[in-house]
Protein backbone atom coordinates (compact mmCIF):
# COMPACT_ATOMS: atom_id res chain seq x y z
CA UNK A 1 0.00 0.00 0.00
CA UNK A 2 1.27 3.38 -0.66
CA UNK A 3 0.36 6.28 1.67
CA UNK A 4 -0.10 9.45 -0.69
CA UNK A 5 -3.25 10.35 1.75
CA UNK A 6 -1.50 9.88 5.15
CA UNK A 7 -0.41 13.16 6.80
CA UNK A 8 3.26 13.53 5.85
CA UNK A 9 4.21 13.67 9.53
CA UNK A 10 2.40 10.45 10.31
CA UNK A 11 4.59 8.78 6.84
CA UNK A 12 8.13 10.13 8.39
CA UNK A 13 7.48 8.55 11.63
CA UNK A 14 6.84 5.37 9.92
CA UNK A 15 9.23 6.00 7.36
CA UNK A 16 12.20 6.78 10.14
CA UNK A 17 11.57 3.48 12.22
CA UNK A 18 11.64 1.41 9.55
CA UNK A 19 14.93 2.32 7.52
CA UNK A 20 16.91 4.94 9.56
CA UNK A 21 15.76 8.01 7.05
CA UNK A 22 15.34 6.83 4.00
CA UNK A 23 12.03 7.88 2.65
CA UNK A 24 9.78 4.75 2.38
CA UNK A 25 6.27 4.43 1.74
CA UNK A 26 5.58 0.90 2.11
CA UNK A 27 6.27 -1.14 -0.72
CA UNK A 28 9.60 -2.39 -2.63
CA UNK A 29 10.77 -0.36 -5.17
CA UNK A 30 10.86 -2.72 -8.61
CA UNK A 31 14.44 -1.67 -9.19
CA UNK A 32 15.92 -2.19 -6.19
CA UNK A 33 17.21 0.98 -4.98
CA UNK A 34 15.95 3.05 -2.32
CA UNK A 35 15.86 6.77 -3.18
CA UNK A 36 14.95 10.29 -0.55
CA UNK A 37 15.39 13.70 -1.29
CA UNK A 38 19.25 13.90 -0.67
CA UNK A 39 20.12 10.76 -3.01
CA UNK A 40 17.43 11.71 -5.77
CA UNK A 41 19.78 14.77 -5.83
CA UNK A 42 22.32 12.45 -7.08
CA UNK A 43 20.50 11.90 -9.78
CA UNK A 44 22.07 14.31 -12.57
CA UNK A 45 18.89 15.30 -14.50
CA UNK A 46 16.60 15.69 -11.13
CA UNK A 47 19.38 18.42 -9.92
CA UNK A 48 19.50 19.39 -13.34
CA UNK A 49 15.55 19.81 -13.17
CA UNK A 50 15.41 21.78 -9.97
CA UNK A 51 18.61 23.87 -10.59
CA UNK A 52 16.24 25.11 -13.48
CA UNK A 53 13.38 25.83 -11.84
CA UNK A 54 14.50 27.12 -8.69
CA UNK A 55 16.74 29.65 -10.54
CA UNK A 56 14.40 30.82 -13.17
CA UNK A 57 11.51 31.41 -10.40
CA UNK A 58 14.14 33.20 -8.23
CA UNK A 59 15.86 35.14 -10.73
CA UNK A 60 12.85 37.12 -11.62
CA UNK A 61 11.52 40.37 -10.32
CA UNK A 62 8.93 40.14 -7.12
CA UNK A 63 7.12 43.76 -6.75
CA UNK A 64 4.26 44.78 -4.75
CA UNK A 65 1.88 47.04 -5.75
CA UNK A 66 -0.71 49.72 -4.49
CA UNK A 67 -3.97 50.73 -6.43
CA UNK A 68 -3.91 54.55 -6.47
CA UNK A 69 -5.78 57.07 -8.33
CA UNK A 70 -3.46 57.26 -10.55
CA UNK A 71 -3.46 53.52 -11.06
CA UNK A 72 -0.71 50.58 -9.76
CA UNK A 73 2.49 51.93 -8.65
CA UNK A 74 5.34 50.68 -6.39
CA UNK A 75 4.21 50.27 -2.94
CA UNK A 76 7.83 51.52 -2.17
CA UNK A 77 6.81 53.20 1.28
CA UNK A 78 4.86 49.48 2.67
CA UNK A 79 6.53 47.11 4.54
CA UNK A 80 5.87 44.08 2.01
CA UNK A 81 7.38 45.97 -0.57
CA UNK A 82 10.61 46.16 1.52
CA UNK A 83 10.32 42.74 2.68
CA UNK A 84 10.64 41.96 -0.77
CA UNK A 85 13.11 44.42 -1.96
CA UNK A 86 15.50 44.01 0.37
CA UNK A 87 14.90 40.10 1.47
CA UNK A 88 12.22 38.97 3.72
CA UNK A 89 14.44 38.64 6.80
CA UNK A 90 18.16 39.97 8.10
CA UNK A 91 19.64 36.88 6.31
CA UNK A 92 18.08 36.29 2.96
CA UNK A 93 17.58 38.27 -0.51
CA UNK A 94 14.52 37.55 -2.17
CA UNK A 95 16.06 35.42 -4.62
CA UNK A 96 17.52 33.23 -1.48
CA UNK A 97 14.32 32.89 -0.29
CA UNK A 98 12.07 31.85 -3.49
CA UNK A 99 14.61 29.81 -4.53
CA UNK A 100 14.74 27.76 -0.85
CA UNK A 101 10.91 28.30 -1.23
CA UNK A 102 11.15 26.38 -4.80
CA UNK A 103 13.42 23.51 -3.65
CA UNK A 104 11.03 22.62 -0.80
CA UNK A 105 8.01 22.71 -3.10
CA UNK A 106 9.91 20.43 -5.65
CA UNK A 107 10.91 18.06 -3.47
CA UNK A 108 8.94 18.03 -0.53
CA UNK A 109 5.82 19.50 -1.80
CA UNK A 110 5.12 22.07 1.03
CA UNK A 111 7.14 25.29 2.09
CA UNK A 112 6.71 26.67 5.46
CA UNK A 113 8.26 30.51 7.15
CA UNK A 114 7.26 32.07 10.63
CA UNK A 115 5.47 35.25 10.06
CA UNK A 116 7.11 38.13 11.40
CA UNK A 117 4.39 41.62 12.08
CA UNK A 118 4.97 44.67 13.00
CA UNK A 119 1.90 46.53 14.50
CA UNK A 120 -0.17 43.92 12.88
CA UNK A 121 1.43 44.01 9.79
CA UNK A 122 3.71 41.54 7.78
CA UNK A 123 7.68 42.58 8.00
CA UNK A 124 9.76 39.22 7.35
CA UNK A 125 9.94 35.37 6.77
CA UNK A 126 12.13 33.10 8.85
CA UNK A 127 12.31 29.75 6.52
CA UNK A 128 11.93 26.80 7.90
CA UNK A 129 14.71 24.19 7.20
CA UNK A 130 13.11 21.29 6.79
CA UNK A 131 9.44 20.88 5.97
CA UNK A 132 9.08 17.14 6.45
CA UNK A 133 8.82 18.39 10.40
CA UNK A 134 6.46 20.30 10.07
CA UNK A 135 3.02 18.48 10.41
CA UNK A 136 -0.46 20.39 9.14
CA UNK A 137 -4.32 19.47 9.89
CA UNK A 138 -7.27 21.24 9.34
CA UNK A 139 -9.16 22.35 12.47
CA UNK A 140 -12.29 24.55 12.75
CA UNK A 141 -12.02 25.72 9.15
CA UNK A 142 -8.37 26.93 10.16
CA UNK A 143 -4.94 24.98 9.40
CA UNK A 144 -2.86 24.11 12.04
CA UNK A 145 0.82 23.80 12.02
CA UNK A 146 2.95 21.68 14.45
CA UNK A 147 6.30 22.52 15.18
CA UNK A 148 8.76 20.67 17.14
CA UNK A 149 5.36 20.32 19.16
CA UNK A 150 4.39 23.87 19.85
CA UNK A 151 1.27 24.77 17.96
CA UNK A 152 1.15 27.49 15.38
CA UNK A 153 -1.77 28.83 13.94
CA UNK A 154 -2.06 29.84 10.03
CA UNK A 155 -1.84 33.59 10.83
CA UNK A 156 1.78 32.80 12.39
CA UNK A 157 2.79 30.43 9.27
CA UNK A 158 3.21 31.46 5.53
CA UNK A 159 2.59 27.83 3.56
CA UNK A 160 2.56 27.30 0.28
CA UNK A 161 1.72 24.09 -0.81
CA UNK A 162 2.11 22.14 -4.43
CA UNK A 163 -0.38 20.06 -6.02
CA UNK A 164 -2.49 18.42 -3.43
CA UNK A 165 -5.03 15.77 -3.23
CA UNK A 166 -6.47 17.51 -0.01
CA UNK A 167 -6.37 20.99 -0.51
CA UNK A 168 -3.87 21.14 2.75
CA UNK A 169 -0.29 19.65 1.83
CA UNK A 170 0.95 19.40 -1.21
CA UNK A 171 2.10 16.44 -2.62
CA UNK A 172 5.80 15.04 -2.57
CA UNK A 173 7.47 14.64 -6.39
CA UNK A 174 10.48 12.39 -5.04
CA UNK A 175 7.83 10.19 -3.22
CA UNK A 176 5.09 9.86 -5.90
CA UNK A 177 7.89 9.36 -8.46
CA UNK A 178 10.46 7.38 -6.44
CA UNK A 179 10.05 4.32 -9.10
CA UNK A 180 11.14 6.48 -11.90
CA UNK A 181 14.00 7.93 -9.64
CA UNK A 182 14.91 4.28 -8.10
CA UNK A 183 15.73 3.52 -11.77
CA UNK A 184 17.52 6.06 -12.77
CA UNK A 185 19.45 5.93 -9.29
CA UNK A 186 19.97 1.82 -10.80
CA UNK A 187 20.93 3.11 -14.33
CA UNK A 188 23.80 5.55 -12.48
CA UNK A 189 25.16 2.93 -10.58
CA UNK A 190 25.49 0.07 -13.42
CA UNK A 191 26.94 2.50 -15.32
CA UNK A 192 29.97 3.34 -12.94
CA UNK A 193 30.08 -0.01 -11.26
CA UNK A 194 30.69 -1.54 -15.15
CA UNK A 195 33.28 1.04 -15.25
CA UNK A 196 35.11 0.37 -11.66
CA UNK A 197 34.69 -3.36 -12.12
CA UNK A 198 34.94 -4.38 -15.64
CA UNK A 199 37.20 -7.17 -16.21
CA UNK A 200 37.14 -7.47 -20.08
CA UNK A 201 40.35 -6.73 -21.86
CA UNK A 202 41.12 -4.88 -24.91
CA UNK A 203 42.61 -8.09 -26.95
CA UNK A 204 44.11 -11.13 -26.31
CA UNK A 205 47.20 -13.15 -28.02
CA UNK A 206 46.88 -16.57 -28.94
CA UNK A 207 50.50 -18.37 -28.30
CA UNK A 208 51.12 -21.53 -30.17
CA UNK A 209 50.37 -25.11 -28.66
CA UNK A 210 53.04 -25.66 -26.33
CA UNK A 211 54.18 -22.23 -24.64
CA UNK A 212 55.30 -22.53 -21.22
CA UNK A 213 53.14 -20.25 -18.66
CA UNK A 214 56.11 -18.58 -17.18
CA UNK A 215 56.94 -17.37 -21.27
CA UNK A 216 53.43 -15.95 -21.05
CA UNK A 217 54.20 -12.44 -19.37
CA UNK A 218 57.10 -11.99 -21.38
CA UNK A 219 55.61 -13.00 -24.34
CA UNK A 220 52.84 -10.03 -23.21
CA UNK A 221 55.65 -7.43 -22.21
CA UNK A 222 57.11 -7.83 -25.55
CA UNK A 223 53.87 -7.32 -27.48
CA UNK A 224 52.89 -4.25 -25.42
CA UNK A 225 56.71 -2.48 -25.79
CA UNK A 226 56.24 -3.40 -29.47
CA UNK A 227 52.86 -2.09 -30.42
CA UNK A 228 52.18 -0.05 -27.84
CA UNK A 229 53.04 3.97 -26.77
CA UNK A 230 55.02 5.74 -29.73
CA UNK A 231 54.57 2.50 -31.77
CA UNK A 232 50.91 2.28 -31.73
CA UNK A 233 49.85 1.40 -35.28
CA UNK A 234 52.54 -0.07 -36.14
CA UNK A 235 52.59 -2.99 -38.71
CA UNK A 236 52.45 -6.65 -36.47
CA UNK A 237 54.80 -9.10 -36.90
CA UNK A 238 54.33 -12.45 -35.40
CA UNK A 239 55.91 -15.90 -34.97
CA UNK A 240 54.16 -18.65 -36.48
CA UNK A 241 50.76 -19.96 -34.76
CA UNK A 242 50.29 -16.96 -32.88
CA UNK A 243 47.02 -14.79 -33.25
CA UNK A 244 45.63 -11.81 -31.69
CA UNK A 245 41.96 -11.17 -31.62
CA UNK A 246 40.62 -7.63 -30.16
CA UNK A 247 37.28 -7.44 -28.09
CA UNK A 248 34.99 -4.30 -28.70
CA UNK A 249 32.89 -3.04 -25.90
CA UNK A 250 29.26 -1.59 -26.75
CA UNK A 251 28.33 1.64 -25.11
CA UNK A 252 24.52 0.69 -25.01
CA UNK A 253 25.37 -2.28 -23.36
CA UNK A 254 28.39 -1.24 -20.98
CA UNK A 255 26.25 2.22 -19.71
CA UNK A 256 22.50 1.59 -20.69
CA UNK A 257 22.48 4.35 -22.73
CA UNK A 258 19.59 4.37 -24.40
CA UNK A 259 17.66 3.67 -21.23
CA UNK A 260 19.32 6.53 -19.32
CA UNK A 261 18.37 9.09 -21.74
CA UNK A 262 14.56 7.73 -21.79
CA UNK A 263 14.40 7.85 -17.74
CA UNK A 264 16.32 11.56 -18.06
CA UNK A 265 13.56 12.68 -20.47
CA UNK A 266 10.66 11.26 -18.07
CA UNK A 267 12.48 13.05 -14.92
CA UNK A 268 12.23 16.17 -17.56
CA UNK A 269 8.04 14.94 -17.91
CA UNK A 270 7.79 15.22 -14.37
CA UNK A 271 9.08 18.86 -13.65
CA UNK A 272 8.01 20.06 -17.06
CA UNK A 273 11.16 21.06 -18.38
CA UNK A 274 11.91 21.02 -21.81
CA UNK A 275 14.96 19.23 -23.04
CA UNK A 276 17.12 22.69 -24.13
CA UNK A 277 16.72 23.98 -20.97
CA UNK A 278 17.21 20.12 -18.84
CA UNK A 279 20.55 20.71 -20.74
CA UNK A 280 21.84 24.32 -20.42
CA UNK A 281 21.17 24.51 -24.31
CA UNK A 282 19.73 27.98 -26.03
CA UNK A 283 16.10 27.51 -26.62
CA UNK A 284 15.58 26.62 -30.52
CA UNK A 285 12.57 28.99 -31.25
CA UNK A 286 11.34 32.12 -29.08
CA UNK A 287 8.09 30.23 -29.25
CA UNK A 288 9.94 27.29 -27.46
CA UNK A 289 10.82 29.72 -24.40
CA UNK A 290 7.89 31.30 -24.54
CA UNK A 291 5.80 27.81 -23.55
CA UNK A 292 8.71 27.17 -20.75
CA UNK A 293 8.18 30.34 -18.76
CA UNK A 294 4.29 30.39 -19.66
CA UNK A 295 4.00 26.02 -19.18
CA UNK A 296 6.70 25.11 -16.66
CA UNK A 297 7.31 28.70 -14.30
CA UNK A 298 3.94 29.95 -14.55
CA UNK A 299 2.08 28.05 -12.42
CA UNK A 300 4.91 28.52 -9.81
CA UNK A 301 4.68 32.18 -10.09
CA UNK A 302 0.55 32.25 -9.66
CA UNK A 303 0.95 30.11 -6.39
CA UNK A 304 3.82 31.80 -4.77
CA UNK A 305 2.23 35.48 -5.53
CA UNK A 306 -1.18 33.83 -4.96
CA UNK A 307 -0.57 32.81 -0.90
CA UNK A 308 1.59 35.91 -0.72
CA UNK A 309 -1.49 37.96 -1.41
CA UNK A 310 -3.68 35.36 0.72
CA UNK A 311 -1.61 34.73 3.59
CA UNK A 312 0.54 38.35 4.35
CA UNK A 313 -1.16 41.09 2.80
CA UNK A 314 -4.82 40.47 2.60
CA UNK A 315 -7.73 41.48 0.74
CA UNK A 316 -8.21 44.83 2.44
CA UNK A 317 -4.93 46.32 2.41
CA UNK A 318 -5.19 47.95 -1.69
CA UNK A 319 -1.42 46.15 -2.35
CA UNK A 320 -0.70 43.05 -4.73
CA UNK A 321 2.17 41.07 -5.09
CA UNK A 322 3.12 39.35 -8.07
CA UNK A 323 6.17 38.40 -10.11
CA UNK A 324 7.45 40.07 -13.02
CA UNK A 325 7.62 37.92 -16.12
CA UNK A 326 8.40 40.30 -18.32
CA UNK A 327 11.33 40.38 -17.88
CA UNK A 328 11.95 36.46 -18.88
CA UNK A 329 11.02 37.84 -22.32
CA UNK A 330 13.10 40.40 -22.75
CA UNK A 331 14.24 41.14 -26.29
CA UNK A 332 16.59 42.56 -27.81
CA UNK A 333 16.78 46.68 -27.27
CA UNK A 334 16.05 47.34 -30.94
CA UNK A 335 12.76 45.16 -30.67
CA UNK A 336 12.01 46.71 -27.36
CA UNK A 337 12.16 50.57 -28.33
CA UNK A 338 10.06 49.47 -31.21
CA UNK A 339 7.43 47.90 -28.98
CA UNK A 340 7.16 50.31 -26.60
CA UNK A 341 6.74 53.45 -29.36
CA UNK A 342 3.84 51.38 -30.34
CA UNK A 343 2.37 51.54 -26.77
CA UNK A 344 2.94 55.19 -26.42
CA UNK A 345 1.66 56.24 -29.70
CA UNK A 346 -1.34 53.75 -29.03
CA UNK A 347 -2.22 55.42 -25.78
CA UNK A 348 -1.98 51.92 -23.75
CA UNK A 349 1.76 52.81 -22.00
CA UNK A 350 3.47 56.28 -20.81
CA UNK A 351 6.76 57.29 -21.71
CA UNK A 352 7.79 56.81 -18.29
CA UNK A 353 6.39 53.17 -18.00
CA UNK A 354 8.73 52.45 -20.90
CA UNK A 355 11.73 54.29 -19.14
CA UNK A 356 10.76 51.81 -15.76
CA UNK A 357 11.39 49.17 -17.92
CA UNK A 358 14.57 50.34 -18.78
CA UNK A 359 16.11 51.39 -15.17
CA UNK A 360 16.05 54.79 -16.14
CA UNK A 361 15.29 57.96 -14.41
CA UNK A 362 11.50 59.34 -14.38
CA UNK A 363 10.22 62.21 -16.49
CA UNK A 364 8.10 65.07 -14.62
CA UNK A 365 5.87 65.30 -17.86
CA UNK A 366 6.23 61.68 -18.52
CA UNK A 367 3.11 60.18 -16.84
CA UNK A 368 1.15 61.94 -19.63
Amino acid sequence: MVWFWKPKKDRLSVDLAAVSGIVWLGEDLDAGVVVDRETAMEIGSVFACFNALTTDVGQVPFTVYAYTAEGRKKAYWTRPYKAFRYGPNDYQTTQDFVEQCMLHLLSAGDHYSRIGRVAGEFDQLYPIGDPLTVETALRAGRKRHTIDGASFDQADIFHVHGPSPDGITGRSFTDTHRQTLALAKALYRYGSRWFANGATPRGILILPEGTKAEDVAGVKDTFRAAYGGSNLHEVAAFGYGTDYKTFTVDPEKSQALGSRQQVNKEIAALWKVPAWRLYGETPPTLEARTAYYADTLGPWFVRIAGNVNKQLIGPDAGLYAEFNTAALLRADIAARYAAYAVGITNRFMTPNEARERENLQRHADGDA
